[in-house]
């Protein structure tokens, strides 16, 4: 988050994107408008108040992260990321 905040509001998904090629992260993550993420209203508030968030994701088999981007309308959400299954 500290290398997002370094560019224009408007630029900040596509470096976001760039960042996530470019490290090679194995995982989804992605910009949202806070009243865009899928989140109940007491994890809204604790976003909106700084805190990281973990949600369950659909199933109940996976957790998203979610933080809020300083001086932005902007929730940088992580995942889904599920539990390492070391016999698949």
């Amino acid at each position: 988050m500290d290398e997002l905040v370094r560019f224009p509001v408007d630029e900040q998904p596509a470096r976001l994107q760039a960042l996530r090629i470019d490290k090679g992260f194995g995982f989804d993550m992605h910009l949202l408008a806070l009243d865009q993420a899928d989140l109940d209203d007491d994890q809204r508030r604790r976003i909106y108040e700084g805190d990281t968030v973990m949600a369950l994701g659909k199933g109940g088999d996976s957790i998203r992260v979610l933080a809020g981007i300083v001086d932005t309308n902007w929730v940088l959400e992580i995942g889904p990321l599920y539990q390492m299954n070391p016999y698949p």
